[in-house]
């Protein structure tokens, strides 16, 4: 059995880059490269979207993304579907590798994002409120935490707890499956699962 390991990453150390389409700039997170490839396996980032257009293309991977901040958010896909974010904390899944349109409703937004190599994980996102619990089946290869209002106590199922300020990232590789607690404040879990 392989064993639990946390990582608290400070937001000083976040980093931002270019889109891949250089319409704006990302805040990445924390980012997963396979040593061998070269390729990244998954990403958590956040990104500022002030004015209409094209999502960067993600030939491979499937997407979620968070609203966190601003008025309103629609997503067109090039086969005809479309996803609306009204309120903070709604969210969309999609393939990173369709060809994806974003309109804002009334003024600029943040959001936050998962995108993972299909290939190699299945992404999930939980937004968890303080005292609700998340369950983490035995097969989640990587959990990660980020505290979006204030600071939080993410608690293991063995009791083991781990405070994460405002604005940080929590990265547990190989969770322990069961409940989890969250206290303090919203949260966004996201769960990737080995791909079957």
């Amino acid at each position: 059995m392989l064993k639990m390991k946390i990582t608290t990453v400070d937001k000083a150390v976040f980093r931002r880059m270019p889109w891949v389409n250089g319409g704006g700039e990302t805040t990445e997170l924390y980012s997963h490269v396979e040593d061998s490839s070269g390729r990244m396996l998954w990403r958590i980032s956040m990104a500022d979207v002030s004015a209409a257009g094209p999502f960067s293309h993600f030939e491979g991977y499937d997407r979620i993304l968070v609203l966190l901040e601003g008025h309103g958010l629609s997503l067109s896909y090039a086969d005809g579907g479309n996803s609306q974010l009204r309120r903070r904390y709604d969210f969309a899944k999609f393939r990173g590798d369709i060809e994806t349109f974003a309109t804002v409703s009334d003024g600029p937004i943040r959001d936050f994002n998962v995108i993972a190599n299909r290939s190699s994980f299945k992404p999930d996102v939980s937004i968890v409120q303080s005292g609700d619990n998340v369950s983490i089946l035995p097969n989640t290869q990587i959990v990660t935490v980020y505290s979006v209002e204030r600071d939080v106590v993410v608690e293991a199922p063995n009791k083991h707890s781990s405070s994460l300020l405002l604005g940080d990232l929590l990265v547990i590789e190989n969770p322990m499956e069961g409940d989890w607690n969250i206290s303090g404040s919203t949260s966004i879990f996201v769960h990737l699962l080995p791909t079957e």
